[in-house]
């Protein structure tokens, strides 16, 4: 009976290391998820800041082309 109980009880050594690193391995995993959700939050972020800044640009661009059109337009009736 006692070298069943201590079988028993190795058995539920056993199962309680085991159970200790799935949980180390679930934190780990926690973690880097963790770490990943906030790379990618910067990465949104960065990313939707190069868009604004690119648009901005962009608007510039199309006010000095309107202003170009109009000085072209200019020229030609000057021409005519």
């Amino acid at each position: 009976m006692e070298t069943s109980l201590n079988e028993i009880m190795g058995k539920i050594r056993d199962i309680i290391s085991d159970l200790q690193s799935v949980e180390s391995r679930i934190q780990s995993i926690k973690d880097f998820l963790d770490l990943t959700e906030n790379n990618i939050e910067k990465i949104k972020e960065g990313t939707f800041e190069g868009l604004h800044h690119v648009n901005n640009k962009i608007s510039e661009v199309e006010k000095q082309i309107k202003e170009l059109n109009s000085k072209v337009d200019k020229l030609l009736e000057e021409k005519k």
